[in-house]
């Protein structure tokens, strides 16, 4: 069988240098240092599209499925979560595949919104989709795809949401829980990461999702292939609670397969075992995303630092402080000290 022909990747040599690989020959991007990872990143998409010799055109001339192509083209080996890009790109091509550049204005990007909320899609999953949109439209223009920039209206940014769940809410939806969502949960409210990232777990390394190290008693959740962020975030130490439970897993499942599994194979959606699990223990409304925000509120409520928070839960700063910082009990500490001052 032949080997696979590995697409156009990065690589940074030892003395810095970001290189781009394609096909056995290295190409200099001009660039070192790990400061210089996203304009990295940003010359391997301009390498890629380069590649494909198509001329620069006016918004009128090109349109936005093909562009959108060429961007999930350049971008799916980057990108943390090329799934998550790959369901917005899906989202998008019917409405904006035979679309032009230039019929991107701020009506026809109310209508697409419109659209999805005629189809039950929150705005806030619109934005997102958008959001896509207009890094294609942003690339192909800094690529040379494009003569001149568009720009693309997002939707009004929907208020955060502040759900989480109790911890007696979460014993009853373990105990209602099928055995695989149990593992989902636990997983879930201990590191607080997202759906896609837990249920792409394995048992072994492999280059398109994340793997469970007993023996270092560590958890990553990105493959080998898949872009790392700039601090290393991809890998934490594993809780005691979740090591002890992962090596009775191990033990059960052996060193192969998906930790996140039924009947031996991938679990692809939980909705249905969730929805059941949720229904049965009472605590309806509920989503597996409520589970992010039950970690991180959790553990602000025990007093972790937003220091720490970024890093464990790979979420910006920005976030944490708007949506979870206020259960901690270090939240205005010092102004309420102030305050309680005598006079």
């Amino acid at each position: 069988m032949p080997r696979r022909t590995l697409p156009p990747r990065l690589w940074r040599r030892n003395d810095g240098a970001w290189i781009i690989l394609d096909s056995g020959r290295q190409h200099r991007t001009g660039l070192a240092g790990g400061d210089a990872e996203d304009a990295a990143r940003e010359a391997l998409a301009r390498y890629i599209l380069a590649r494909g010799r198509k001329p620069a055109a006016a918004p009128q001339g090109v349109s936005c499925g093909e562009l959108l192509a060429e961007y999930f083209e350049a971008r799916r080996e980057m990108v943390a979560d090329p799934e998550r890009l790959r369901y917005a790109l899906k989202a998008l091509a019917p409405f904006w595949g035979d679309l032009s550049a230039a019929d991107v204005t701020e009506a026809v990007c109310a209508r697409y919104a419109r659209q999805r909320a005629e189809a039950g899609v929150g705005p806030g999953t619109a934005r997102r989709e958008l959001g896509a949109l207009q890094a294609a439209l942003t690339m192909a223009h800094k690529a040379g795809r494009l003569t001149q920039p568009v720009a693309v209206t997002l939707p009004k940014r929907e208020p955060p949401k502040e759900r989480w769940l109790t911890r007696e809410e979460v014993r009853r939806l373990m105990r209602a829980a099928a055995p695989h969502l149990r593992r989902f949960i636990l997983i879930a409210v201990l590191t607080g990461r997202r759906k896609e990232s837990i249920l792409r777990l394995r048992w072994a390394p492999n280059l398109d999702g994340g793997w469970i190290d007993c023996d270092r008693g560590v958890i990553r959740f990105r493959g080998r292939r898949q872009a790392e962020t700039k601090k290393r975030r991809g890998e934490i130490p594993m809780p005691r609670q979740l090591a002890f439970h992962a090596r009775r897993w191990l033990r059960q499942d052996g060193a192969r397969g998906w930790v996140i599994q039924h009947r031996g194979a991938k679990v692809g959606s939980i909705k249905r075992a969730w929805n059941e699990a949720v229904r049965r223990a009472g605590i309806e409304p509920a989503t597996p995303h409520d589970l992010k925000r039950t970690a991180v509120t959790w553990a602000f409520e025990s007093g972790m630092s937003i220091e720490d928070g970024v890093g464990w839960f790979e979420t910006s700063r920005e976030t944490l402080e708007a949506v979870y910082w206020l259960h901690s009990p270090k939240a205005h500490a010092r102004a309420r000290s102030v305050i309680e001052r005598r006079r």
